[in-house]
């Protein structure tokens, strides 16, 4: 039974030795900077109508950006506008 490899172990296949499996550093030394204040942390699902995923598709295409960036606008827009109607 073939076994996952941890980290500084070598992965053995049919006698061959390969190099050491996994990253030690993943994640830290090699994180990259989306240039946010503070990193994304926390993640929301929504499930929306193949029409509408569509739509975000073609719009993200239009702005050069993902659509989990347009959701992230539309969100803080969202916040913003309500934050707004309470105060008034």
């Amino acid at each position: 039974m073939l076994q996952t490899p941890r980290y500084n172990q070598c992965v053995v296949t049919s006698g061959i030795r390969m190099r050491p499996a996994g990253n030690p550093d993943f994640g830290t030394k090699y994180r990259f900077d989306y240039g946010r204040k503070e990193p994304l942390s926390e993640q929301v699902k929504a499930q929306v109508h193949p029409s509408v995923k569509l739509q975000l598709k073609n719009l993200a295409e239009q702005k050069q950006c993902t659509v989990p960036d347009l959701i992230r606008e539309a969100i803080e827009l969202y916040l913003a506008r309500d934050q707004t109607t309470k105060a008034s």
